[in-house]
């Protein structure tokens, strides 16, 4: 039991470790992503229309991606996202995201999935550092 426990330590601490940085996810991307999640409330908060969100958002995205997901601004001051994947791509797969501000329609910014820190916690998470093996 000795040896089985000094082979599978590391690896049982490496998962806690990176486990217990994901559950900060929400909390760390809204303070990181700030300028991206956030604009300045319109006076009368009147929205532009979501066809008109996603119009402008697909001629921020680059050429071949596919609109895939709509997720409304539920507050004021807050941006729409529209996130744009490969066609064919799994829908649980990293993709584009971009924000819009849905009074004015206005692009914010864009975001790839791949270049967050917390897709990189949870790759190295889900694979132990040893790619599809690792799963």
């Amino acid at each position: 039991h000795f040896y089985a426990g000094i082979l599978i330590a590391p690896f049982a601490i490496f998962l806690a470790a990176t486990g217990a940085i994901y559950l900060w996810k929400p909390q760390y991307e809204a303070w990181r992503y700030r300028e991206l999640l956030t604009v300045t409330p319109a006076s009368g908060e009147l929205t532009v229309t979501a066809d008109a969100q996603l119009a402008a958002a697909r001629v921020a995205a680059p050429a071949g991606l596919r609109a895939q997901s709509y997720q409304p601004a539920f507050a004021p001051g807050e941006t729409a996202q529209i996130v744009f994947r490969p066609a064919g791509a799994s829908q649980h797969s990293p993709g584009l995201t971009v924000y819009v501000n849905p009074p004015t329609g206005a692009v914010v910014g864009q975001l790839h999935g791949n270049d967050t820190f917390m897709q990189t916690v949870k790759t190295l998470h889900g694979t132990l550092l040893a790619g599809n093996a690792g799963k």
